[in-house]
């Protein structure tokens, strides 16, 4: 059996919450985070793509999930 019509409302209501907390992201911090946690690419690689050092990468990354996490969480 497959989720409950509840769990799978709760999903997309916390996704609807995601996205428009991404929205608020300074644009760099938006790019890095879907860069890496939609498509997949690895931190060195956005490093690269960006002209910027692995560690601002990382920087961004910690930026983008605080800010996430506080906005998400019900």
């Amino acid at each position: 059996a497959g989720p409950s019509a509840e769990a799978v409302v709760a999903g997309r209501e916390k996704l609807t919450r995601l996205i428009s907390a991404l929205e608020t992201l300074p644009s760099k911090t938006q790019t890095i985070f879907r860069l890496h946690k939609f498509d997949g690419v690895s931190y060195g690689d956005i490093a690269a793509q960006l002209s910027i050092s692995r560690s601002s990468v990382e920087k961004h990354m910690m930026d983008a999930l605080r800010s996430l996490a506080r906005k998400v969480q019900p």
